[in-house]
């Protein structure tokens, strides 16, 4: 992956990442904050490749208050 740096864009970075990550399997990533107890995870998230479907299903399940990073690898591995 090429230094950070280079990027002059977050889509660039995100591509970049995505790319180094494929190749371990990886499709889809978010990087986010935790959202406060009755806040979205969506306007949290500052570098995403992540199904809108998926976002949807956090917000209303709110799996990241109840399992930390799991149902990340979760996703990764079944979706």
């Amino acid at each position: 992956m090429e230094p950070l740096h280079r990027f002059q864009t977050g889509d660039e970075l995100r591509d970049a990442l995505l790319g180094f990550l494929r190749g371990f399997g990886v499709s889809h990533f978010t990087l986010t904050q935790l959202p406060q107890p009755r806040e979205r995870l969506g306007p949290h998230m500052t570098l995403a490749h992540w199904p809108q479907a998926w976002l949807a299903d956090y917000d209303r399940n709110r799996y990241e208050r109840r399992a930390g990073r799991l149902p990340e690898v979760a996703h990764g591995l079944h979706g």
